[in-house]
């Protein structure tokens, strides 16, 4: 019969995206399928539009890739039953939680979560980058759902389940010769005063009040909220809006520590990033960040600044020989246990068998 040939479908393209669909190229023939589905008035529009072109498109070697669950899922689940053709949704986050505290979470709207209902229950394989996206005890914030995870919102979904790590590759040379004392970092795309505390950045601006010392930068974070918080007015705080690949290279670099304090994370690629530098990170113990932190770094129990302070006491107390072992595990631990080359291994697998 040949070659499966490959379509592959998302909301929003993103640098993994691209990765994904780079290796996938490498062995099969890829079709991307995407819309502008953030346009929610288009919505039922674009589902005639992909009906149609799937419909078109489909043959008998054609393996559905999707990238997070919603909308945009929908068909190619329909498509996976009426002409039995496999059908992958990968689950990365927002599509398995709900937190209408912080107006964030897909399983929060009614309608996308039906169609997140529909789509997992008709796909052929669901691929959490997470085992905590299936089903989990949420601790962090006291606020919160203590249930998450799609799981626990749709315990009837009895898809089969194969987890597939995010994949990182390693930067070249040697990312811990020019390491900047007590430097902190924090990327993510910080656009509302939601974002700003969703991703813990009030927190990270609270240390770095605490701690004059130290050297604090924000990567992703819009003008208007600098404006908003007043943040140029911190003397020991760089922020830094959205920069190319080889500037953020550049950031990873100089500093020594990744901070992931979210409220919420899938399998968070910055923090995976970061520790790929050497960076040694402090993270929210939330979904996937104490796993995949391990014994590499510092997990914070809950959303507390005291409490924070005080995991940030113990990192500054660390000695130069203790920084440069527990910075080489940052790193080791990056490229052990999530290479690149495992999740390609996987796809091939996974779309092959």
């Amino acid at each position: 019969m040949g070659k499966p040939t490959v379509t592959y479908v998302y909301h929003t393209s993103s640098t993994f995206i691209r990765k994904d669909i780079e290796f996938l190229r490498e062995r099969y023939q890829v079709t991307e399928d995407t819309y502008a589905w953030d346009r929610k008035y288009l919505v039922p529009f674009i589902l005639i539009a992909q009906f149609f072109k799937l419909l078109f498109t489909t043959n008998r070697r054609t393996v559905y890739v999707v990238m997070f669950a919603g909308y945009w899922s929908v068909i190619p689940a329909f498509f996976s039953k009426l002409f039995r053709r496999k059908c992958l949704i990968i689950v990365g986050g927002t599509d398995c939680v709900s937190f209408p505290e912080f107006n964030y979470g897909s399983l929060r709207k009614p309608l996308i979560s039906k169609a997140i209902r529909y789509s997992l229950t008709q796909c052929s394989t669901v691929l959490p980058v997470a085992e905590e996206l299936i089903e989990y005890e949420y601790t962090y914030f006291e606020a919160i759902r203590k249930k998450q995870g799609y799981k626990s919102f749709f315990p009837e979904v009895n898809t089969p389940i194969r987890i597939v790590y995010n994949g990182y590759e390693l930067p070249r040379g040697n990312p811990l010769a020019n390491k900047k004392s007590n430097s902190f970092i924090t990327v993510a795309r910080i656009h509302t005063s939601v974002h700003y505390e969703l991703k813990g950045i009030d927190l990270f601006i609270e240390m770095a009040k605490i701690h004059s010392e130290c050297s604090f930068t924000i990567v992703g974070i819009s003008i208007e909220i600098m404006d908003q918080f007043q943040l140029d007015a911190i003397q020991n705080l760089r922020c830094v809006p959205f920069v190319g690949k080889d500037e953020l290279d550049t950031l990873y670099r100089e500093h020594q520590f990744y901070c992931c304090l979210s409220l919420s994370e899938g399998f968070p690629n910055a923090l995976c990033e970061g520790m790929s530098y050497g960076c040694i990170p402090i993270g929210s113990k939330v979904s996937s960040i104490p796993f995949i932190i391990d014994d590499t770094g510092f997990v914070v129990e809950r959303r507390n600044a005291d409490l924070l302070n005080l995991q940030f006491q113990q990192v500054l107390a660390l000695t130069e020989e203790q920084i440069a072992a527990k910075s080489k595990a940052s790193l080791a631990r990056i490229a052990d246990s999530f290479p690149l080359s495992r999740r390609k291994s996987a796809f091939y697998n996974l779309i092959e068998e």
